[in-house]
């Protein structure tokens, strides 16, 4: 079996931002189980120390997914990123797993899209424009 992946263009070009916003607002509203992550320190020998991120979420009966993130500090002196993420993509019927997607990128994208359905929900009506400044 070839189990598809879908890289940050792919995540992408199957996320077109309206697309993803309605989505989205959708998802949120519906019924979801999201328990707490699970965070973990990992020991790295002559560096910082690592975090592992569990991020589980499901619907139950249709999809289970789990962003495992992790946070390795220490990475910069190495020309590496800091920060690295996956998210596995389940059959919650049949445990399964369908998809495996890049992790920053729905990061991102998810993150971006919060941010504009809260302002939608928060902003005046007559607001024309968004300014959205992150650090993450």
């Amino acid at each position: 079996m070839t189990l598809p992946y879908y890289d940050a263009a792919a995540v992408a070009a199957a996320s077109p931002w309206p697309k993803l916003l309605e989505s989205l607002a959708i998802a949120f509203a519906a019924p979801h189980v999201a328990p707490d992550r699970h965070i973990h320190r990992i020991a790295v020998p002559g560096a910082e120390d690592a975090t592992a991120l569990l991020m589980p979420a499901w619907i139950e009966g249709e999809h289970y997914g789990v962003k495992l993130a992790n946070i390795f500090p220490s990475n910069g002196r190495l020309g590496l990123p800091a920060v690295t993420s996956v998210y596995a993509l389940f059959s919650a019927r049949t445990g399964l797993l369908e998809a495996l997607m890049d992790g920053a990128a729905i990061t991102v994208r998810r993150t971006a899209a919060s941010s504009v359905l809260a302002a939608k929900r928060l902003a005046r009506p007559d607001s024309a424009t968004l300014l959205m400044i992150g650090a993450g």
